[in-house]
């Protein structure tokens, strides 16, 4: 019995009386015996949890074309048989022949940013992050337009916690393609990092406008909402996430204290009735892993 009562109601960590929402709380722990009915009155009644929120990792763009260009009725000069080959070793996936085959390139043909680019990608993908800013720093001040090469260079930044640069990078991306969505989790991350969670709330609502199906986004919208007090703004997302089989014992929980937090306990009764179901039912069979 004691095992079912700490799932329904684990060991968290709870705001101080004298902290605001963005204050971690002391973290208490099992709590075991004649103690259990207090641990289970004092999570009823907790102001709120504190939550992890973390935006998705950021997506690398592909490397090369997938296909390869020939040049017919002409003799290939020796610089672009080098880019072939740099190019077929990556899509190869044999990064270290291609980054020395780009470094011959270079010495035979000047100015092919292109090359530079793929370059610069494969540094990436390496999570060479030093070398991959050396070249997107001159790319991106050759072609200030080039929206693939300051959202490239904000993964870079925000890989290496500079996540004020991160954010203007990623901040001019949004000025001129406000549907970019590398920038816009770009951004996300980055203020989250710092701690400006309330400016990190709409971007993450945008994002999860941009992708209604991803339901880890929603999830990360839901619970940065439940963390600062936006409980009508959770609400809904927690509701559609609990009706998801595969939601789990957490997001039953959280629903059900965001319908508490909204005096709406006649439906939290509900949310807490399936969690004991849920983890009655976990008891007695295997578990099996959800979309969380």
């Amino acid at each position: 019995m004691t095992d079912f009562w700490q799932k329904l109601f684990p060991p968290f960590e709870v705001e101080t009386a004298f902290g605001g929402h963005g204050d971690r709380g002391r973290r208490c722990g099992p709590v075991r015996g004649g103690a259990m009915v207090a641990l289970c009155l004092v999570q009823l009644l907790a102001p709120c949890l504190a939550l992890p929120v973390t935006a998705e990792p950021l997506a690398l763009p592909a490397v090369v074309p997938p296909r390869q260009v020939e040049l017919q009725g002409a003799k290939v000069p020796a610089w672009k048989a080098t880019w072939d080959q740099a190019r077929q070793a990556v899509r190869a996936g044999d990064y270290a022949a291609a980054v020395s085959l780009y470094e011959t390139l270079f010495t035979q043909r000047q100015g092919i940013d292109e090359a530079r680019w793929e370059l610069a990608k494969i540094y990436l993908q390496l999570r060479q992050w030093q070398k991959a800013v050396a070249l997107l720093e001159v790319l991106a001040d050759a072609a200030p337009g080039r929206l693939d090469y300051l959202d490239a260079l904000g993964v870079a930044m925000s890989e290496q916690a500079h996540w004020g640069r991160a954010i203007e990078l990623f901040s001019k991306v949004r000025g001129k393609d406000p549907a970019d969505l590398v920038a816009i989790k770009g951004m996300v991350r980055g203020l989250l990092a710092l701690g400006r969670e309330e400016e990190a709330l709409p971007q993450l609502e945008d994002a999860y406008r941009r992708e209604p199906e991803n339901l880890e986004l929603r999830l990360e919208l839901a619970r940065l909402a439940y963390k600062l007090g936006h409980y009508e703004l959770a609400r809904p997302h927690l509701v559609a996430l609990a009706a998801v089989p595969s939601g789990g014992a957490a997001i039953l929980r959280m629903t059900a204290r965001v319908h508490e937090k909204l005096g709406l306990e006649n439906l939290a009764v509900d949310y807490w009735q399936r969690l004991v179901t849920q983890l009655s039912d976990d008891d007695e069979a295997p578990a099996t892993g959800g979309f969380f």
